[in-house]
Parts: C-alpha cells; structure tokens; sequence
C-alpha cells in the first residue's frame, strides 16, 4: 500500500487527504474520499509509466 499527499501553494499550511493505493503492472491507482464545493466526492489519480523517463498521472472526481 501507498499514500501520497497533495499540498498547494495557494493554501499554505493546508494539506489534502491521503490518496491510499497501489501499483500493479506499471499502473498505479489512488483513491480518496474529500469535499468540493460542500459536496462529498470520491476521488481517483493514475499514475502510468509508458518509459522510465515519462510518467503520466490523471484523475476523475465521481
């Protein structure tokens, strides 16, 4: 199991909630609950390696 944690400049001092996941394959998912714009969401980031030199992450808000 993994965690990683965002923090912004735009919010010194603030951090987001843990993103809990793992890495199968090259492909890692993780998922947290958090709240946007006073709703409960749940969110998702990927990460992907295709090479060594370029990952790529994207995420969904559901």
């Amino acid at each position: 199991m993994w965690r990683i944690r965002w923090a912004s400049s735009g919010r010194p001092g603030h951090l987001d909630p843990y993103f809990e996941g793992s890495f199968t394959d090259g492909v890692g998912q993780f998922f947290c609950d958090d709240v946007l714009g006073g709703h409960t969401v749940n969110v998702r980031f990927r990460w992907t390696a295709r090479t060594p030199d370029a990952p790529r992450w994207g995420s969904a808000v559901q």
